[in-house]
C-alpha cells in the first residue's frame, strides 16, 4: 500500500511540473529580430613568422682605413655603418702630441747629423794617424812596443791570434795587416 500511494504521490509531481506557469515569459514573435552590433573584426594578437638561421655574411666591397700617422684621436666623424666618400675626413688625431712627435723627431735628426759628423772627423783623423804610422814604420823611425801601443784592440787580436787568409787557402794565419805591411804569415801545411 505504501508503494502504491508513493506512485500516486510521484504522479501528481510530475503533472504539476508539467503545467504552463502563468507568470512565466513568453517566446517572441516571429518578426522579432535580436539587436546585434556589427564591426571590422580586429586580431586579438598580431603574430609573425620568425626564423632563426645561421649564416656568415660577406661585403660587397670593403677597403682597409689606416692612419698615416698614430695618436690618440681628438674628433671621431662619422658612425659605425655610415657610408663614406674617397677623401672624406673621418677622424682628427690629436694635434699637440703631433706637433711634440714632430720636435722630437727633429731632434734626433740633428743629434744624428752631429753624431755623423763626429764620426767623419775621428774617421779622417784615424786615416791621419794611420798614413802617419805607415810612414814612421817604413821609415824604421818607430819602435815595435809604439807600433803595438797604436794598434786597436781588434787589429792586435787579428796580428797576434790569427786572422783569415787572403791567398789561396781556406786557412788562418798571423799577421795578415797590409794596411801596415805586415803580411800573413802561413807554411805550406797552414799556419
Amino acid at each position: 500500500m505504501r508503494s502504491e500511494w508513493m506512485a500516486a504521490v510521484l504522479a501528481a509531481a510530475l503533472l504539476a511540473g508539467c503545467a504552463e506557469d502563468e507568470g512565466a515569459s513568453k517566446p517572441a514573435a516571429p518578426d522579432a529580430r535580436p539587436l546585434v552590433r556589427v564591426g571590422a573584426v580586429e586580431p586579438a594578437h598580431r603574430f609573425r613568422e620568425v626564423r632563426r638561421v645561421q649564416a656568415a655574411l660577406r661585403t660587397k666591397e670593403s677597403a682597409l682605413v689606416s692612419a698615416r700617422v698614430s695618436g690618440v684621436i681628438d674628433a671621431l666623424f662619422v658612425e659605425e655603418g655610415d657610408a663614406v666618400a674617397k677623401g672624406q675626413r673621418l677622424f682628427q688625431v690629436d694635434g699637440e702630441n703631433l706637433a711634440n712627435a714632430v720636435r722630437v723627431a727633429e731632434d734626433d735628426s740633428r743629434l744624428a747629423a752631429a753624431k755623423a759628423r763626429e764620426a767623419e772627423v775621428t774617421r779622417d783623423k784615424a786615416k791621419l794617424d794611420d798614413a802617419r804610422m805607415r810612414r814612421l814604420v817604413a821609415e824604421g823611425a818607430v819602435t815595435l812596443q809604439e807600433f803595438i801601443e797604436q794598434l786597436s784592440d781588434e787589429d792586435l787580436a787579428w796580428l797576434l791570434g790569427g786572422t783569415p787568409n787572403t791567398g789561396i787557402a781556406n786557412t788562418f794565419g798571423y799577421g795578415n795587416l797590409p794596411l801596415y805591411g805586415v803580411p800573413n804569415a802561413m807554411s805550406a801545411d797552414g799556419p
